[in-house]
Protein backbone atom coordinates (compact mmCIF):
# COMPACT_ATOMS: atom_id res chain seq x y z
CA UNK A 1 0.00 0.00 0.00
CA UNK A 2 1.40 3.37 -1.09
CA UNK A 3 1.29 6.93 0.89
CA UNK A 4 -0.07 9.58 -1.31
CA UNK A 5 0.86 12.82 -1.05
CA UNK A 6 0.26 16.36 -2.64
CA UNK A 7 2.02 19.27 -3.73
CA UNK A 8 -0.21 22.19 -4.66
CA UNK A 9 -0.21 25.97 -5.19
CA UNK A 10 -3.40 27.98 -3.75
CA UNK A 11 -4.99 30.06 -6.15
CA UNK A 12 -6.84 32.93 -4.66
CA UNK A 13 -10.68 32.20 -4.72
CA UNK A 14 -13.00 33.96 -7.43
CA UNK A 15 -16.13 35.54 -5.33
CA UNK A 16 -19.10 37.76 -6.57
CA UNK A 17 -20.93 40.54 -3.95
CA UNK A 18 -24.58 39.16 -2.75
CA UNK A 19 -27.21 40.90 -2.48
CA UNK A 20 -26.75 40.37 1.17
CA UNK A 21 -23.37 41.64 1.38
CA UNK A 22 -21.80 38.24 1.64
CA UNK A 23 -19.37 37.15 -0.97
CA UNK A 24 -20.19 33.42 -2.71
CA UNK A 25 -17.82 31.70 -4.69
CA UNK A 26 -18.12 31.16 -8.66
CA UNK A 27 -18.74 27.45 -9.67
CA UNK A 28 -17.02 25.64 -12.50
CA UNK A 29 -17.95 22.10 -13.77
CA UNK A 30 -15.14 19.90 -15.57
CA UNK A 31 -16.20 17.34 -17.97
CA UNK A 32 -14.17 14.78 -16.08
CA UNK A 33 -15.04 15.30 -12.40
CA UNK A 34 -17.86 13.64 -10.92
CA UNK A 35 -20.35 15.19 -9.23
CA UNK A 36 -21.31 19.34 -8.15
CA UNK A 37 -19.04 21.85 -9.75
CA UNK A 38 -16.05 23.62 -7.79
CA UNK A 39 -15.29 26.43 -5.97
CA UNK A 40 -12.11 26.75 -5.88
CA UNK A 41 -9.16 26.04 -8.36
CA UNK A 42 -7.44 23.70 -6.90
CA UNK A 43 -9.93 21.47 -5.66
CA UNK A 44 -10.82 20.12 -8.98
CA UNK A 45 -7.11 18.39 -9.02
CA UNK A 46 -7.67 17.14 -5.33
CA UNK A 47 -10.65 15.68 -6.66
CA UNK A 48 -9.62 14.14 -9.95
CA UNK A 49 -7.19 12.30 -7.79
CA UNK A 50 -9.46 10.99 -5.51
CA UNK A 51 -11.19 9.64 -7.91
CA UNK A 52 -8.67 7.85 -9.79
CA UNK A 53 -7.27 6.54 -6.06
CA UNK A 54 -9.42 3.72 -5.93
CA UNK A 55 -10.83 4.46 -1.89
CA UNK A 56 -6.98 5.09 -0.78
CA UNK A 57 -7.11 8.48 0.95
CA UNK A 58 -4.40 11.28 0.70
CA UNK A 59 -2.01 11.22 3.49
CA UNK A 60 -0.65 14.57 3.37
CA UNK A 61 -1.27 17.50 1.21
CA UNK A 62 2.12 19.81 1.62
CA UNK A 63 0.71 24.14 0.37
CA UNK A 64 2.77 26.44 -1.25
CA UNK A 65 0.28 29.43 0.64
CA UNK A 66 1.15 32.78 -0.71
CA UNK A 67 0.72 35.79 1.62
CA UNK A 68 -2.77 36.94 -0.33
CA UNK A 69 -4.02 33.80 0.26
CA UNK A 70 -3.15 33.78 4.31
CA UNK A 71 -3.82 37.80 4.97
CA UNK A 72 -6.58 38.61 7.06
CA UNK A 73 -6.92 41.99 5.15
CA UNK A 74 -8.29 39.94 2.62
CA UNK A 75 -10.59 37.69 3.75
CA UNK A 76 -14.06 37.85 3.03
CA UNK A 77 -18.22 36.89 4.32
CA UNK A 78 -18.68 33.89 2.54
CA UNK A 79 -21.73 33.12 2.01
CA UNK A 80 -21.71 28.96 1.41
CA UNK A 81 -20.06 28.97 5.13
CA UNK A 82 -22.87 30.65 6.81
CA UNK A 83 -21.53 34.99 6.67
CA UNK A 84 -18.06 33.12 8.50
CA UNK A 85 -15.59 35.56 7.43
CA UNK A 86 -12.58 33.69 5.87
CA UNK A 87 -9.31 33.86 4.48
CA UNK A 88 -8.46 32.15 1.00
CA UNK A 89 -6.57 29.29 2.55
CA UNK A 90 -9.00 28.90 5.33
CA UNK A 91 -12.18 28.99 2.81
CA UNK A 92 -10.09 26.19 1.27
CA UNK A 93 -9.42 24.04 3.72
CA UNK A 94 -13.09 24.45 4.64
CA UNK A 95 -14.51 23.15 1.12
CA UNK A 96 -12.13 20.53 0.96
CA UNK A 97 -13.01 18.70 3.99
CA UNK A 98 -16.89 18.24 2.28
CA UNK A 99 -14.73 15.59 0.07
CA UNK A 100 -11.59 15.01 2.44
CA UNK A 101 -13.25 14.83 5.96
CA UNK A 102 -9.53 14.07 7.64
CA UNK A 103 -8.66 17.27 6.33
CA UNK A 104 -7.18 18.71 9.42
CA UNK A 105 -4.97 15.69 10.08
CA UNK A 106 -3.53 15.76 5.98
CA UNK A 107 -3.28 19.33 6.03
CA UNK A 108 -1.67 20.42 8.90
CA UNK A 109 0.16 23.68 10.01
CA UNK A 110 3.66 21.81 9.40
CA UNK A 111 2.92 21.25 5.88
CA UNK A 112 1.70 24.76 4.45
CA UNK A 113 5.04 26.91 3.41
CA UNK A 114 4.25 30.36 3.30
CA UNK A 115 5.42 31.85 0.14
CA UNK A 116 6.16 35.46 -0.83
CA UNK A 117 4.92 36.55 -3.62
CA UNK A 118 7.29 39.63 -3.87
CA UNK A 119 10.81 37.15 -3.14
CA UNK A 120 13.79 37.11 -5.56
CA UNK A 121 14.85 34.78 -7.24
CA UNK A 122 17.54 33.34 -4.62
CA UNK A 123 14.45 33.46 -1.83
CA UNK A 124 12.02 31.33 -4.46
CA UNK A 125 14.65 28.60 -4.73
CA UNK A 126 15.19 28.96 -1.19
CA UNK A 127 11.33 27.87 -1.06
CA UNK A 128 12.16 24.99 -3.10
CA UNK A 129 14.35 23.57 -1.21
CA UNK A 130 12.69 23.88 2.26
CA UNK A 131 9.42 22.55 0.63
CA UNK A 132 11.36 19.70 -0.68
CA UNK A 133 12.82 19.16 2.45
CA UNK A 134 9.65 18.87 4.46
CA UNK A 135 8.25 16.38 1.79
CA UNK A 136 11.73 14.25 2.74
CA UNK A 137 10.79 14.40 6.05
CA UNK A 138 7.78 13.16 5.29
CA UNK A 139 9.19 9.91 3.15
CA UNK A 140 11.46 9.22 5.87
CA UNK A 141 8.78 8.92 8.84
CA UNK A 142 7.08 6.77 5.62
CA UNK A 143 8.59 3.37 7.37
CA UNK A 144 9.72 2.20 4.12
CA UNK A 145 6.33 2.06 2.67
CA UNK A 146 6.02 3.74 -1.04
CA UNK A 147 5.21 7.48 -0.77
CA UNK A 148 3.98 8.40 -4.58
CA UNK A 149 4.02 12.51 -4.77
CA UNK A 150 0.97 13.83 -7.37
CA UNK A 151 1.63 17.35 -7.83
CA UNK A 152 -1.21 20.47 -8.89
CA UNK A 153 0.39 22.71 -11.64
CA UNK A 154 -2.54 24.96 -11.58
CA UNK A 155 -2.43 27.61 -8.82
CA UNK A 156 0.00 30.80 -8.47
CA UNK A 157 1.62 33.09 -10.75
CA UNK A 158 2.99 31.94 -14.08
CA UNK A 159 6.23 31.59 -12.60
CA UNK A 160 4.84 29.25 -10.08
CA UNK A 161 5.17 26.12 -12.34
CA UNK A 162 9.02 25.88 -13.00
CA UNK A 163 9.29 26.33 -8.84
CA UNK A 164 6.98 23.45 -8.96
CA UNK A 165 8.97 21.33 -11.17
CA UNK A 166 11.89 22.22 -9.69
CA UNK A 167 10.59 20.90 -6.07
CA UNK A 168 9.11 17.73 -8.40
CA UNK A 169 12.64 16.99 -9.84
CA UNK A 170 14.77 17.19 -6.36
CA UNK A 171 12.46 14.90 -4.96
CA UNK A 172 12.13 12.86 -7.93
CA UNK A 173 16.61 12.69 -7.56
CA UNK A 174 16.18 11.63 -4.23
CA UNK A 175 14.39 9.12 -4.98
CA UNK A 176 10.77 9.79 -4.44
CA UNK A 177 7.91 8.36 -6.84
CA UNK A 178 6.01 11.01 -8.97
CA UNK A 179 2.88 10.31 -9.49
CA UNK A 180 0.28 12.09 -11.33
CA UNK A 181 1.30 15.93 -12.69
CA UNK A 182 -2.09 17.50 -12.73
CA UNK A 183 -3.39 21.07 -14.37
CA UNK A 184 -6.99 22.10 -14.06
CA UNK A 185 -7.33 23.69 -17.53
CA UNK A 186 -10.51 25.96 -17.67
CA UNK A 187 -12.21 27.07 -21.11
CA UNK A 188 -13.35 30.72 -20.88
CA UNK A 189 -15.80 29.81 -24.36
CA UNK A 190 -17.78 27.07 -22.86
CA UNK A 191 -17.43 28.18 -19.30
CA UNK A 192 -16.19 24.69 -18.74
CA UNK A 193 -12.67 23.08 -17.88
CA UNK A 194 -11.09 19.92 -17.70
CA UNK A 195 -8.04 18.09 -15.37
CA UNK A 196 -5.20 17.51 -17.50
CA UNK A 197 -2.50 14.47 -16.97
CA UNK A 198 0.86 16.36 -17.79
CA UNK A 199 2.83 13.13 -17.29
CA UNK A 200 4.08 12.77 -20.90
CA UNK A 201 4.94 16.72 -20.97
CA UNK A 202 7.11 16.03 -17.60
CA UNK A 203 8.17 12.72 -19.35
CA UNK A 204 10.42 15.66 -21.71
CA UNK A 205 12.57 16.07 -18.89
CA UNK A 206 13.43 12.68 -18.65
CA UNK A 207 14.56 12.33 -22.70
CA UNK A 208 16.25 15.35 -22.64
CA UNK A 209 18.12 14.28 -19.46
CA UNK A 210 18.61 10.67 -21.09
CA UNK A 211 20.49 12.26 -24.24
CA UNK A 212 22.11 14.15 -22.05
CA UNK A 213 23.26 11.29 -19.90
CA UNK A 214 24.25 9.32 -23.27
CA UNK A 215 26.15 12.47 -24.52
CA UNK A 216 28.26 12.91 -21.67
CA UNK A 217 28.65 9.56 -20.07
CA UNK A 218 27.56 6.81 -22.51
CA UNK A 219 25.21 5.81 -20.65
CA UNK A 220 21.34 4.66 -22.17
CA UNK A 221 19.70 4.09 -18.58
CA UNK A 222 17.59 6.87 -18.91
CA UNK A 223 16.17 6.37 -22.68
CA UNK A 224 15.31 3.06 -22.05
CA UNK A 225 13.12 3.91 -19.59
CA UNK A 226 11.39 6.76 -21.39
CA UNK A 227 10.87 4.87 -24.62
CA UNK A 228 8.42 1.92 -24.02
CA UNK A 229 9.81 -1.26 -24.62
CA UNK A 230 7.41 -2.37 -27.50
CA UNK A 231 6.03 0.69 -28.62
CA UNK A 232 8.65 2.00 -30.61
CA UNK A 233 9.41 1.91 -34.17
CA UNK A 234 11.29 -0.05 -35.91
CA UNK A 235 14.48 2.19 -36.62
CA UNK A 236 14.16 3.83 -33.02
CA UNK A 237 14.35 0.62 -31.35
CA UNK A 238 17.50 -0.42 -33.57
CA UNK A 239 19.00 2.82 -32.49
CA UNK A 240 18.09 2.72 -29.26
CA UNK A 241 19.43 -0.68 -28.87
CA UNK A 242 22.51 0.36 -30.18
CA UNK A 243 23.14 2.46 -27.83
CA UNK A 244 22.49 0.44 -24.79
CA UNK A 245 24.75 -2.26 -26.47
CA UNK A 246 27.74 0.60 -26.95
CA UNK A 247 26.48 1.60 -22.80
CA UNK A 248 26.93 -1.82 -21.82
CA UNK A 249 29.90 -2.27 -23.73
CA UNK A 250 31.88 0.30 -22.66
CA UNK A 251 31.63 -0.41 -18.94
CA UNK A 252 32.87 -3.85 -19.91
CA UNK A 253 35.68 -3.05 -21.83
CA UNK A 254 35.75 -6.03 -23.62
CA UNK A 255 37.63 -4.91 -27.21
CA UNK A 256 35.70 -7.42 -29.55
CA UNK A 257 32.21 -6.81 -28.27
CA UNK A 258 33.29 -2.65 -27.90
CA UNK A 259 34.29 -2.98 -32.11
CA UNK A 260 30.69 -4.30 -32.29
CA UNK A 261 28.66 -2.29 -30.85
CA UNK A 262 30.94 0.86 -32.45
CA UNK A 263 29.81 -0.30 -35.77
CA UNK A 264 26.29 -0.96 -34.60
CA UNK A 265 25.82 2.67 -33.01
CA UNK A 266 27.74 3.85 -36.63
CA UNK A 267 25.28 2.59 -38.48
CA UNK A 268 22.36 3.34 -36.38
CA UNK A 269 22.85 7.12 -35.92
CA UNK A 270 23.91 7.49 -39.63
CA UNK A 271 20.26 5.99 -40.86
CA UNK A 272 17.88 7.63 -38.15
CA UNK A 273 15.96 9.83 -40.07
CA UNK A 274 12.44 10.92 -38.47
CA UNK A 275 12.08 14.21 -40.49
CA UNK A 276 9.16 12.98 -42.48
CA UNK A 277 7.84 10.91 -39.82
CA UNK A 278 4.47 11.65 -37.84
CA UNK A 279 5.74 8.97 -34.96
CA UNK A 280 6.35 11.44 -31.78
CA UNK A 281 8.44 9.36 -29.97
CA UNK A 282 10.68 9.51 -33.21
CA UNK A 283 10.19 13.38 -33.73
CA UNK A 284 11.26 13.71 -30.11
CA UNK A 285 14.67 11.95 -31.01
CA UNK A 286 14.90 13.50 -34.37
CA UNK A 287 15.55 16.66 -31.88
CA UNK A 288 18.34 15.08 -29.96
CA UNK A 289 19.78 12.69 -32.47
CA UNK A 290 22.24 16.12 -34.10
CA UNK A 291 23.62 16.59 -30.24
CA UNK A 292 24.33 13.29 -30.37
CA UNK A 293 25.96 12.81 -33.81
CA UNK A 294 28.45 15.87 -33.13
CA UNK A 295 29.34 14.24 -29.63
CA UNK A 296 30.19 11.41 -31.08
CA UNK A 297 31.59 12.53 -34.34
CA UNK A 298 35.15 11.08 -33.42
CA UNK A 299 33.99 8.02 -32.11
CA UNK A 300 31.99 7.11 -35.08
CA UNK A 301 32.47 8.94 -37.87
CA UNK A 302 34.58 5.89 -39.76
CA UNK A 303 32.80 2.38 -39.45
CA UNK A 304 36.24 0.75 -38.60
CA UNK A 305 37.58 1.12 -35.00
CA UNK A 306 40.17 3.71 -34.24
CA UNK A 307 41.87 2.82 -31.01
CA UNK A 308 43.08 5.94 -30.12
CA UNK A 309 39.71 8.12 -30.62
CA UNK A 310 37.79 5.54 -28.70
CA UNK A 311 40.52 6.45 -25.57
CA UNK A 312 40.13 9.88 -26.07
CA UNK A 313 36.17 9.49 -26.17
CA UNK A 314 36.95 7.67 -22.24
CA UNK A 315 39.30 10.48 -21.45
CA UNK A 316 36.87 13.05 -22.39
CA UNK A 317 33.78 11.67 -20.89
CA UNK A 318 35.18 10.29 -17.08
CA UNK A 319 35.83 6.78 -18.41
CA UNK A 320 39.54 6.54 -16.69
CA UNK A 321 39.82 3.18 -16.45
CA UNK A 322 38.01 2.25 -19.37
CA UNK A 323 40.77 4.75 -21.20
CA UNK A 324 43.45 3.40 -18.96
CA UNK A 325 42.56 -0.04 -20.23
CA UNK A 326 42.52 0.31 -24.12
CA UNK A 327 45.65 2.46 -23.62
CA UNK A 328 47.59 -0.50 -22.01
CA UNK A 329 46.05 -2.93 -24.34
CA UNK A 330 45.73 -1.40 -27.65
CA UNK A 331 48.79 0.99 -27.65
CA UNK A 332 51.11 -1.80 -28.13
CA UNK A 333 49.35 -3.36 -31.35
CA UNK A 334 48.58 0.23 -32.68
CA UNK A 335 52.29 0.98 -33.02
CA UNK A 336 53.71 -2.71 -34.51
CA UNK A 337 49.81 -2.21 -37.12
CA UNK A 338 51.35 1.37 -38.19
CA UNK A 339 55.20 0.76 -38.75
CA UNK A 340 57.06 1.72 -35.43
CA UNK A 341 58.35 -1.07 -34.69
CA UNK A 342 60.55 -3.11 -36.98
CA UNK A 343 62.17 -6.00 -36.79
CA UNK A 344 64.53 -8.58 -38.74
CA UNK A 345 63.79 -11.66 -40.16
CA UNK A 346 65.51 -13.96 -37.37
CA UNK A 347 63.65 -11.91 -34.89
CA UNK A 348 60.41 -11.65 -36.08
CA UNK A 349 60.73 -15.89 -36.14
CA UNK A 350 61.88 -15.88 -32.56
CA UNK A 351 59.00 -13.53 -31.82
CA UNK A 352 56.52 -15.81 -33.38
CA UNK A 353 57.56 -18.59 -31.48
CA UNK A 354 57.40 -16.96 -28.71
CA UNK A 355 53.80 -15.54 -29.10
CA UNK A 356 53.01 -19.04 -30.40
CA UNK A 357 53.91 -20.75 -27.03
CA UNK A 358 51.85 -17.86 -25.16
CA UNK A 359 48.73 -19.10 -23.33
CA UNK A 360 47.55 -15.74 -22.70
CA UNK A 361 46.88 -15.51 -26.56
CA UNK A 362 48.35 -12.10 -26.32
CA UNK A 363 48.85 -10.19 -29.74
CA UNK A 364 52.40 -10.10 -30.63
CA UNK A 365 53.31 -6.62 -30.37
CA UNK A 366 51.96 -6.53 -26.84
CA UNK A 367 53.70 -9.69 -26.55
CA UNK A 368 57.00 -8.01 -27.62
CA UNK A 369 56.72 -4.44 -25.91
CA UNK A 370 55.66 -6.22 -22.51
CA UNK A 371 57.24 -9.55 -22.12
CA UNK A 372 60.50 -9.78 -24.32
CA UNK A 373 63.38 -8.64 -22.66
CA UNK A 374 67.51 -8.43 -23.94
CA UNK A 375 69.10 -11.72 -23.55
CA UNK A 376 71.64 -10.14 -21.50
CA UNK A 377 69.07 -8.06 -19.39
CA UNK A 378 71.35 -5.90 -17.71
CA UNK A 379 69.16 -3.45 -16.17
CA UNK A 380 67.33 -6.64 -14.56
CA UNK A 381 70.02 -8.06 -13.34
CA UNK A 382 71.51 -4.94 -11.43
CA UNK A 383 68.13 -4.43 -10.25
CA UNK A 384 67.72 -7.67 -8.78
CA UNK A 385 71.08 -7.30 -7.17
CA UNK A 386 70.50 -4.06 -6.07
CA UNK A 387 67.50 -4.91 -4.16
CA UNK A 388 69.27 -8.20 -2.91
CA UNK A 389 71.55 -5.56 -1.10
CA UNK A 390 68.45 -4.30 0.57
CA UNK A 391 66.79 -7.19 1.47
CA UNK A 392 69.23 -9.97 2.41
CA UNK A 393 72.35 -7.92 3.03
CA UNK A 394 70.73 -5.03 4.82
CA UNK A 395 67.86 -7.00 6.95
CA UNK A 396 69.77 -10.32 7.24
CA UNK A 397 72.45 -8.01 9.28
CA UNK A 398 69.82 -6.03 11.59
CA UNK A 399 68.18 -9.46 12.32
CA UNK A 400 71.65 -10.77 13.35
CA UNK A 401 72.43 -7.45 14.66
CA UNK A 402 75.85 -7.69 12.73
CA UNK A 403 74.58 -4.33 10.68
CA UNK A 404 77.02 -1.29 9.78
CA UNK A 405 75.74 1.19 8.14
CA UNK A 406 78.99 3.04 6.91
CA UNK A 407 79.94 -0.70 5.84
CA UNK A 408 76.74 -1.51 3.69
CA UNK A 409 76.85 1.79 2.09
CA UNK A 410 80.47 1.00 0.97
CA UNK A 411 78.93 -2.28 -0.74
CA UNK A 412 76.36 -0.67 -2.48
CA UNK A 413 78.14 2.15 -3.63
CA UNK A 414 81.18 0.31 -5.16
CA UNK A 415 78.40 -2.41 -6.81
CA UNK A 416 76.84 1.02 -8.58
CA UNK A 417 80.11 2.73 -9.60
CA UNK A 418 81.06 -0.54 -11.26
CA UNK A 419 78.12 -0.85 -13.18
CA UNK A 420 78.08 2.71 -14.41
CA UNK A 421 75.20 3.34 -12.09
CA UNK A 422 73.75 5.96 -9.06
CA UNK A 423 70.70 5.71 -6.35
CA UNK A 424 68.46 8.03 -7.41
CA UNK A 425 67.70 9.54 -4.17
CA UNK A 426 70.92 8.26 -1.79
CA UNK A 427 69.45 10.58 1.69
CA UNK A 428 66.20 9.07 1.34
CA UNK A 429 67.39 5.37 0.85
CA UNK A 430 69.85 6.06 4.15
CA UNK A 431 66.79 7.44 5.98
CA UNK A 432 64.83 4.49 5.20
CA UNK A 433 67.61 1.75 6.25
CA UNK A 434 68.61 3.70 9.31
CA UNK A 435 65.01 3.58 10.12
CA UNK A 436 64.48 -0.12 9.91
CA UNK A 437 67.69 -0.86 11.73
CA UNK A 438 66.35 1.34 14.02
CA UNK A 439 63.31 -0.61 14.98
CA UNK A 440 65.45 -3.95 15.19
CA UNK A 441 67.23 -2.20 18.09
CA UNK A 442 64.23 -1.17 19.15
CA UNK A 443 60.94 -3.39 18.18
CA UNK A 444 58.74 -1.12 20.53
CA UNK A 445 58.82 1.58 17.77
CA UNK A 446 56.29 -0.51 15.78
CA UNK A 447 53.66 -0.26 18.34
CA UNK A 448 53.27 3.65 17.22
CA UNK A 449 51.99 3.30 13.77
CA UNK A 450 50.76 6.47 13.28
CA UNK A 451 53.82 8.26 14.46
CA UNK A 452 55.97 10.49 12.00
CA UNK A 453 59.54 8.82 12.85
CA UNK A 454 58.18 5.94 10.43
CA UNK A 455 57.18 7.94 7.92
CA UNK A 456 60.05 7.00 5.45
CA UNK A 457 58.68 3.20 5.97
CA UNK A 458 55.31 4.27 5.88
CA UNK A 459 54.83 2.41 2.24
CA UNK A 460 56.18 -0.50 4.03
CA UNK A 461 54.34 -0.59 6.99
CA UNK A 462 51.16 0.12 4.73
CA UNK A 463 50.94 -3.22 3.40
CA UNK A 464 51.46 -5.08 6.89
CA UNK A 465 48.59 -2.62 8.71
CA UNK A 466 45.82 -5.39 9.36
CA UNK A 467 48.61 -7.94 9.97
CA UNK A 468 49.88 -5.86 12.68
CA UNK A 469 46.58 -5.27 14.06
CA UNK A 470 46.57 -8.43 15.64
CA UNK A 471 50.16 -8.41 17.05
CA UNK A 472 50.51 -6.91 20.42
CA UNK A 473 54.25 -6.81 20.71
CA UNK A 474 56.44 -4.93 19.14
CA UNK A 475 59.39 -7.81 18.67
CA UNK A 476 55.55 -9.73 17.12
CA UNK A 477 55.41 -6.69 14.48
CA UNK A 478 58.94 -6.96 13.85
CA UNK A 479 59.21 -10.81 13.01
CA UNK A 480 56.55 -10.29 10.52
CA UNK A 481 58.13 -7.02 8.79
CA UNK A 482 61.14 -9.48 8.29
CA UNK A 483 59.43 -12.32 7.01
CA UNK A 484 57.21 -10.06 4.94
CA UNK A 485 60.69 -8.16 3.36
CA UNK A 486 63.22 -11.03 3.08
CA UNK A 487 60.12 -13.81 1.56
CA UNK A 488 57.14 -11.97 0.55
CA UNK A 489 57.82 -8.87 -0.71
CA UNK A 490 58.84 -8.34 -4.68
CA UNK A 491 61.75 -6.60 -5.84
CA UNK A 492 58.72 -4.34 -7.79
CA UNK A 493 57.22 -3.66 -4.28
CA UNK A 494 60.34 -2.02 -3.66
CA UNK A 495 61.00 -0.03 -6.54
CA UNK A 496 57.46 1.41 -5.80
CA UNK A 497 58.69 2.03 -2.03
CA UNK A 498 62.21 2.73 -2.41
CA UNK A 499 64.90 4.86 -4.33
CA UNK A 500 66.33 2.47 -7.47
CA UNK A 501 69.07 2.72 -9.39
CA UNK A 502 69.72 4.52 -12.64
CA UNK A 503 71.97 4.38 -15.43
CA UNK A 504 74.46 7.11 -16.73
CA UNK A 505 73.18 6.04 -20.46
CA UNK A 506 71.56 9.18 -21.18
CA UNK A 507 68.79 7.75 -22.58
CA UNK A 508 67.75 5.98 -19.48
CA UNK A 509 67.97 8.70 -17.34
CA UNK A 510 65.74 10.58 -19.83
CA UNK A 511 63.60 7.63 -20.19
CA UNK A 512 63.79 5.43 -17.01
CA UNK A 513 61.13 3.63 -17.65
CA UNK A 514 61.95 3.35 -21.23
CA UNK A 515 65.04 1.13 -20.28
CA UNK A 516 64.11 -2.50 -20.80
CA UNK A 517 63.20 -0.90 -24.08
CA UNK A 518 66.18 0.46 -24.93
CA UNK A 519 67.75 -2.64 -24.13
CA UNK A 520 66.08 -4.63 -26.85
CA UNK A 521 67.02 -1.62 -28.72
CA UNK A 522 70.81 -1.79 -28.68
CA UNK A 523 70.61 -5.64 -28.70
CA UNK A 524 68.64 -5.60 -31.82
CA UNK A 525 65.73 -7.13 -30.51
CA UNK A 526 64.05 -4.88 -33.04
CA UNK A 527 64.63 -1.50 -34.17
CA UNK A 528 61.94 1.61 -34.04
CA UNK A 529 61.16 3.48 -37.46
CA UNK A 530 61.14 6.64 -35.75
CA UNK A 531 64.00 8.65 -33.53
CA UNK A 532 64.85 6.42 -30.56
CA UNK A 533 64.50 9.12 -28.44
CA UNK A 534 60.74 9.71 -29.85
CA UNK A 535 60.26 5.81 -29.33
CA UNK A 536 61.27 5.87 -26.05
CA UNK A 537 59.41 8.66 -24.71
CA UNK A 538 56.17 7.25 -26.41
CA UNK A 539 57.33 4.12 -24.05
CA UNK A 540 58.07 5.86 -20.98
CA UNK A 541 54.43 7.01 -20.29
CA UNK A 542 53.24 3.37 -21.36
CA UNK A 543 55.06 2.03 -18.93
CA UNK A 544 54.03 4.61 -16.64
CA UNK A 545 50.40 3.77 -17.30
CA UNK A 546 50.59 0.19 -17.60
CA UNK A 547 52.58 0.37 -13.42
CA UNK A 548 48.99 2.59 -12.49
CA UNK A 549 46.91 0.64 -14.00
CA UNK A 550 48.71 -2.26 -12.14
CA UNK A 551 48.03 -0.82 -9.01
CA UNK A 552 44.44 -0.30 -9.18
CA UNK A 553 43.84 -3.42 -10.65
CA UNK A 554 45.31 -5.12 -7.70
CA UNK A 555 43.99 -2.32 -5.15
CA UNK A 556 46.98 -1.60 -3.89
CA UNK A 557 47.16 0.21 -0.83
CA UNK A 558 50.37 2.22 -1.56
CA UNK A 559 50.55 4.83 -3.43
CA UNK A 560 50.31 4.66 -7.65
CA UNK A 561 52.09 6.21 -10.06
CA UNK A 562 50.01 9.17 -10.48
CA UNK A 563 48.74 11.70 -7.48
CA UNK A 564 45.91 13.06 -9.31
CA UNK A 565 43.17 12.21 -11.79
CA UNK A 566 43.86 15.17 -13.80
CA UNK A 567 47.86 14.17 -13.74
CA UNK A 568 46.95 10.52 -15.44
CA UNK A 569 44.71 12.05 -17.80
CA UNK A 570 47.35 14.10 -18.95
CA UNK A 571 49.79 11.35 -19.47
CA UNK A 572 47.28 9.51 -21.04
CA UNK A 573 46.68 12.74 -23.68
CA UNK A 574 49.98 13.39 -23.95
CA UNK A 575 50.43 10.25 -25.11
CA UNK A 576 48.33 9.55 -27.72
CA UNK A 577 49.27 13.21 -28.97
CA UNK A 578 52.73 12.19 -29.53
CA UNK A 579 51.85 8.64 -31.10
CA UNK A 580 49.73 10.19 -33.13
CA UNK A 581 52.18 12.65 -34.12
CA UNK A 582 54.91 10.07 -35.10
CA UNK A 583 52.68 8.33 -37.32
CA UNK A 584 51.65 11.32 -39.03
CA UNK A 585 55.89 12.14 -39.44
CA UNK A 586 56.54 8.28 -40.94
CA UNK A 587 53.42 8.42 -43.41
CA UNK A 588 54.59 12.02 -45.03
CA UNK A 589 57.97 9.74 -45.09
CA UNK A 590 56.93 6.61 -46.99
Amino acid sequence: MSHHIVLTFLSMVRTAKTDNGMEKTQETFYSNLEGEATRTTNESALRYLLQGLGGDSIDRIFVFASNAVRDPKKAFVSAELDGRKVTHLEYFRERMRKFIPYIDECMPEEAIYPYDEAATMEESLRSVAKMAKRIQEFVRRAEGKEVRLHVDLTGGMRSVNVMMLDVVRLLEYSGVTIGHLLYSNYDSGTKKGTVEELGNIYDLFGLISGAEEFVRFGSAKALKGFYPEHSSSPQLRCLLDAMDHFAEEIKLCHYGQLKEAIVELHDAVRDFDAETSNDVQELLMERLIARIRREYHDLIVLRDLDDLRVIRWCLKHGYMQQALTLYTERVPEYMGEHGLIQQTSVEKEKLEKKVAADTMGRNPWFYLLNECRSEKDRIQKHFNKYCYFIKSEAVLRMRKKTFDMEAWWKEVSTFLAERSLACQDEKRLKEQVRLLNAVHIDPKLLMELDSPELDPIRPILSRLKEDFASLEKGFQRLKRLDVFLQKEATNEDLKQWMPMPFFFDEMIRQYPYGARTHEMILDGIFTPAIEESNFLSIMEKYVRLKDERNHSNHARHDQGVFSSAEDLQKCMEDGLDELEAAIHRLARKD
